[in-house]
Order: structure tokens, then C-alpha cells, then sequence
């Protein structure tokens, strides 16, 4: 079987037991395997000294990058516990190779092209991890990798296209939101209209119900114009303001994802949205 269209054992360790997710036979031991791979063996340094076949490696090396990525975040979005401890696990295998690297280099064992080739590929790699996923790293990784990196932008939550009340918008939440059990009674409703105030986060909203009627609240708010147009950054807002029953969540979790097709939900979802629009 192609290594590409297979499992990891990393995700193989923290996926629900007897999960048909998984292959069976030899599975890779990370997502990120590859680099390991092409650690194992000496780049011919002659080869890199040619623009066409330097920039041919160059190409297959980002190309195999971006396979590796896609299965992450396909691997971290079928965990449905444990997605902290797999991201921190992924982050920590990758720190270790990069030191590996750094360790080569001074060997003098490989072609420092071939080497600093690889060192950018894993640089990228970790790069797009922490502005992804730097909610969820431990404070090891975070400091770690805040020190090579940094985040462009904070993001913010949502905005009223108009003003809304704010009892009225404290009685609509209690009647569609908390009464039907989308959002637990415990959370506050001051979370939850930060959701609407164009701010950053301080606490996230838990949502306690399905993915399926979170989509389709969020998709409610977008088709009736609920919320300003946040130019397709809707689903990163989401993730970065809402846990789903208590798990944080990624844009990439809603890859593919359907609405609820219970009629009580899509009744109490879209009587919210009517009534802020009346």
C-alpha cells in the first residue's frame, strides 16, 4: 500500500479503539515521516549544484510537504479526544528532527544544499503548525516556537451588521441557545455576546451539541446577514471563539461538514437568527 494513503501510528495511538478509520498493515510512524526519510541517505551534492535538477528536488520536496500536511490535519480532525496531547506529540517529533539537523550539518556528513533544503521544508512545516494550532500547544512548544515565529494578526470575533439589543439578544440566547442545549447553562452570556463585538478572545463559548447544528448556526448568521462579511475567515473565527464539547477546534474541522438535519435544532437555530433579523 502507498505510504501516502495510510494512517500514522501516531494517529493509530490516540484514535478510538477499533476505529474503521485505520489500515490495516505497516503504518508510517508520523505524519511527517518523510523528512526522517530523506535524512537516512546522502543527497549526491553534484546534483544540487544544477538549477533544473535543484529546483526539480525543491519541487518534490514541497510537494511531499504538502501531502504530509493534508494528512495531519486529516488525522487530527477524525481524534475526537486527545487532540491536544497528538498536536503536541506531532510538534515535539519535529523539534527533535530539527536538532537532528542542525547536529548533521556540523558533521559535515551531508551536502549543506541538501541539508539547508530539508531545514526550510521543516521550518515551514512548523511554521504553519504554530499560526494554525498555537492555541492548543503546550507552553514548551509555544515558547519554543514564538521565538522563530510570530502571528500576523489577532483575530476577532464576529460583528452586528446592526445594532442589537441587549436583553433582547440575552432572551433570544436563554430561549434558542441554552434552553435547547446548544450552549451549557454554566456559560456566561457575556461570553457569548463577545462573540458579536468585534474583540478578541478572553473565554470560549463550549458548545455541547453536535458539530453539525454549530455549522449550521454559523451558517445562519452568514445567509442572513446576521454578521458583517469577515471574507472567508468565518470558520477561523469559529474555532478560535467556540469549543465543541469542551475539545477546541480547528477551521479544518468543518471541512466537508454537513448541517444538522433535526428538524427541533433547524427550528431553534433559525428562530434565533428570524428574530435578530425582525
Amino acid at each position: 500500500m502507498d505510504k501516502n494513503l495510510q494512517f500514522s501510528q501516531l494517529f493509530k495511538d490516540h484514535a478510538p479503539k477499533g476505529s474503521y478509520y485505520i489500515h490495516q498493515g505497516d503504518l508510517i510512524m508520523h505524519p511527517f515521516y518523510f523528512v526522517e526519510e530523506y535524512l537516512k541517505k546522502e543527497y549526491p551534492a553534484e546534483n544540487l549544484n544544477k538549477f533544473e535538477e535543484g529546483i526539480s528536488f525543491y519541487n518534490r520536496l514541497k510537494d511531499v510537504q504538502a501531502q504530509a500536511f493534508r494528512r495531519f490535519e486529516f488525522e487530527y480532525c477524525l481524534i475526537p479526544q486527545n487532540k491536544i496531547i497528538y498536536l503536541n506529540e506531532v510538534v515535539n517529533i519535529l523539534l527533535t528532527i530539527r536538532n537532528q539537523i542542525t547536529r548533521s550539518s556540523q558533521s559535515n556528513f551531508y551536502n549543506d544544499d541538501y541539508l539547508g533544503l530539508i531545514r526550510i521544508v521543516l521550518q515551514d512545516i512548523l511554521k504553519e503548525i504554530f499560526v494554525s494550532y498555537h492555541l492548543d500547544l503546550n507552553n514548551s512548544n509555544r515558547t519554543v516556537l514564538s521565538k522563530w515565529f510570530y502571528l500576523k494578526e489577532s483575530i476577532v470575533s464576529f460583528s452586528f451588521t446592526s445594532h442589537i439589543d441587549e436583553k433582547r439578544l440575552k432572551d433570544l440566547y436563554k430561549e434558542y441557545l441554552v434552553r435547547p442545549e446548544f450552549i451549557a447553562y454554566s456559560d456566561s452570556f457575556d461570553t457569548f455576546k463577545c462573540l458579536f463585538e468585534g474583540r478578541r478572545m478572553e473565554n470560549k463559548i463550549n458548545w455541547i451539541d453536535q458539530k453539525s447544528s454549530l455549522f449550521l448556526f454559523i451558517r445562519l448568521l452568514r445567509n442572513y446577514k446576521i454578521i458583517r462579511n469577515t471574507k472567508n475567515k468565518h470558520w477561523l473565527i469559529t474555532s478560535e471563539f467556540f469549543l465543541l464539547k469542551g475539545e477546541t477546534l480547528v477551521p479544518a474541522d468543518f471541512l466537508n461538514q454537513k448541517e444538522t438535519q433535526n428538524q427541533e435544532k433547524r427550528k431553534n437555530l433559525i428562530a434565533f437568527v428570524n428574530h435578530l433579523v425582525d
